[in-house]
This record gives structure tokens, sequence and C-alpha cells, in this order.
């Protein structure tokens, strides 16, 4: 996941400070013109995760093997991390791909999703016009811009490469014992504990968070009507910390 916050600095080097969109398009592309995102691009229609998907799962996890990174190649990450691998955490790959449930994924390309905040949520009709904010526009650099979302119960929280970080979505509780992978703007990444990820889903939501950071909303960084609370700075840091000081959390490898 350290490769995927090198990928973003060196985006934001090449495109003025401009955060990568978020494939904020349910997998198939919201019309012509979608420019190429994080994970992958519209390009016509012709290389989408959804062209993946067959419906047969024995063909999906060969389809997945041989031209994954037909889809991966058109995304702008690419050109900075070449390796399909890196894009899928490796107990992912290892226990979910090639799963009866991995097969009902429309978005086979990641296990990891990126945080739909970098392009204002732009619901409906994306009525930003593929828009996304500026790194600096963000109040804080330990603000998470992806993570591993739970795909065990909805299949939809795959369904393409941005996402809500709402309890839908949610955070991936079968993949490790201690906690999820998240990665933050600034590029630090960390193993967050569940209980910790929890017990912020209670926190006051007048205030911006590390989860919910739209820029486009002064005080209330979360799209109206959601659920999800949102981490208090001082835990955050203190989690981060604790990587830099080699106790509590293992590393992101």
């Amino acid at each position: 996941m350290k490769q995927l916050g090198l990928a973003l600095n060196m985006y934001l080097e090449d495109n003025h400070d401009y955060m990568p969109w978020p494939n904020w398009d349910g997998g198939r592309g919201n019309q012509t013109g979608e420019p190429p995102g994080w994970l992958y691009a519209y390009e016509g229609n012709s290389n989408l995760p959804f062209k993946l998907n067959t419906g047969n799962l024995a063909t999906d996890t060969k389809n997945w093997t041989d031209h994954r990174i037909d889809n991966l190649g058109a995304g702008t990450y690419w050109q900075y991390i070449p390796d399909a691998d890196v894009f899928i955490c490796p107990i992912f790959g290892a226990i979910v791909v090639g799963t009866k449930k991995w097969g009902n994924y429309n978005q086979k390309l990641s296990s990891y999703v990126m945080n739909g905040a970098s392009a204002f949520f732009p619901a409906p009709n994306n009525e930003f016009q593929w828009k996304t904010c500026k790194a600096s526009q963000i109040w804080n650099p330990m603000c998470i811009i992806n993570w591993e979302p739970d795909g065990s119960k909805d299949a939809s929280v795959y369904n393409a490469g941005g996402a809500y970080p709402d309890t839908k979505t949610g955070v991936s509780t079968k993949l490790h014992k201690k906690g999820c992978n998240v990665l933050a703007v600034g590029g630090a990444a960390n193993m967050m504990s569940f209980p910790d990820f929890m017990a912020q889903m209670e926190n006051d939501k007048t205030k911006k968070g590390l989860w919910w950071w739209n820029p486009k909303h002064a005080q209330r960084a979360w799209p109206a009507g959601s659920s999800l609370g949102r981490w208090a700075l001082k835990f955050v840091v203190g989690c981060f910390r604790r990587r830099f000081d080699q106790v509590g959390y293992p590393p992101v490898m």
C-alpha cells in the first residue's frame, strides 16, 4: 500500500497538485469524456472492470490473471507502479480471488477503494464534471484516501474504484486479525485496529474528519444522510506515531 502512496504523490507532482479521478462511475463509466482514473480508464467502454466479468467464475479467474493489466495499464497510477500485484492486498489475493463472493464483485482490479471526497462525491449526474480537488485543499495530510472495504456482506462495495467511506462500504474485518490497511493523502500507510475504527463511528459529525473531508463543505465534510462518524485527529495521529515508534500496529508492506 505504501507504493500506492508513492504513486499518488508522483501523480500530484505531475498534475499541478490535483488529485486523481477516483473512478466514481459504477465500474462502467458514466459517459464518454470521463478522464482516466487512478485504477482504470473509460476508453470508449473497452477497458473497464466489468469486461472481466463473464458470469463464469473459472473464466473470470483466468481473465483476471491474464488480462487485468489491460485495465490497470489504462489507469493513471500504472505509469508510476507498473505492477498489478501492488493493487491487491496479498492476503486478499490468496483467500478471496477466485471465490464465489469475488465473482460477484464488479471491480476486480484492486482490493482497495479510493475516497470519493477527492472528487467532491459527484452526485447526482456528475455535477462537478470530472473535477477533483487539489491536495493542498485537503485540510490534513492524514486524511484517508484509500482503504480496504468490507466486501464480505455486500458485493456492491466493489462496484467501482471509488467509494463513500460509510457504514455500507465499511472496513474489511476478514483479511487481517488486527485491523485494516489505510493510506493517508500524505502517503503514510498503516494498519488501523477494528476497535479503534469502530469507536470513531460515534464521533461528533459537526467537524471535519479524516474520512469525510470533502473540500466543498466548509464545516460539514460528509454527504447528507451519511451514518458514519469520523476519526478524532488525536486518535489517528497517535496510531501513526505508534508505527514510527516501532510499537503497536505492524507497518504495512
